[in-house]
């Protein structure tokens, strides 16, 4: 075996063991306290729905999105060139209300809190990389659409990092 196949079948089982721990600790995270757990292996390790390996693959659709556009943040940028567009205000939306969430999750000892809100700014960002051409944008509204992918990125990260769940970079 050649020693960048090795690497690359390292890589691949360093991705997998993160997606497959993040799943399980998304799973028991996001139930609601007091109410009963009924863990399935199957359901956890879904991309599709609330399940960690779904938020982990946000996070890596945003940077590859950022690296696709070869991204370097701009110091300015202005938002109102795209609120136009409820798709994209809805994300907006979506990360403004992170910190307000983080905190009513650690006041009320609630991880599930942050896990749904995780869950909602996904959705709200797949329908946002659906809806959107970021890369194919004008210049101006390029600049803005990405600085939203990047802070989605951001929040995505750190939210999953307050939960123990580590992201991947690519998978």
């Amino acid at each position: 075996m050649k020693d960048s196949d090795q690497m690359e079948e390292e890589e691949i089982d360093t991705i997998s063991e993160k997606i497959a721990v993040g799943a399980i600790k998304y799973a028991f995270l996001k139930i609601t306290v007091g109410r009963d757990i009924v863990f399935d292996i199957e359901k956890s390790i879904s991309f599709d729905g609330d399940t960690g390996p779904y938020l982990m693959y946000v996070y890596s659709r945003c940077n590859s999105i950022l690296k696709e556009a070869n991204f370097e943040a701009t110091s300015t940028v202005c938002i109102s060139t795209c609120t136009e567009n409820p798709v994209t205000r809805s994300l907006f939306s979506w990360v403004s209300r992170y910190k307000g969430v983080l905190l009513d999750s650690a006041v009320d000892y609630s991880p599930s809190t942050l896990t749904q809100y995780l869950f909602n700014l996904g959705q709200s960002f797949n329908s946002f990389y659906q809806n959107v051409r970021v890369v194919d944008a004008s210049d101006e509204e390029r600049d803005t659409l990405l600085v939203l992918v990047k802070a989605t990125m951001i929040v995505m990260k750190d939210g999953l990092s307050k939960l123990g769940i580590g992201v991947v970079e690519r998978m």
